[in-house]
């Protein structure tokens, strides 16, 4: 695609962008915290996930899955079982994603009441 006046001759956009002439004084930071957050005592952790409401709580569990799911098409690629560095990367994916998964869902529904050392 080209950015020119008809039966002029076209030139790639990048030569009509110049980043140079942008000029900002002081960058924008992503995320700012405004004060600092107090870790959350272990045992509290339960009631806190209880709290959350079952509509919200499901659009976690659904990323979760889906999270899962992604990897595991992954590892039906040929390209990505030929190799190993990505196969071991997918299946700790799969590995990790079920685990989070599973905690969650037990330390929601109480049954994972564990003491944390």
């Amino acid at each position: 695609m080209s950015i020119s006046q008809s039966g002029a001759p076209a030139f790639p956009f990048k030569w009509y962008y110049r980043p140079d002439i942008v000029r900002y004084q002081d960058p924008v930071p992503v995320v700012q915290i405004a004060e600092p957050i107090e870790p959350v005592p272990f045992e509290a952790i339960p009631g806190i996930l209880q709290e959350i409401t079952d509509r919200h709580w499901s659009v976690v569990r659904q990323l979760l899955i889906e999270a899962k799911l992604k990897a595991e098409a992954q590892l039906r690629s040929d390209e990505v079982i030929a190799n190993p560095q990505l196969c071991a990367t997918y299946v700790g994916w799969v590995n990790y994603a079920d685990y989070i998964l599973g905690n969650m869902e037990g330390l929601r529904a109480g049954m994972l009441i564990q003491s944390h050392d």
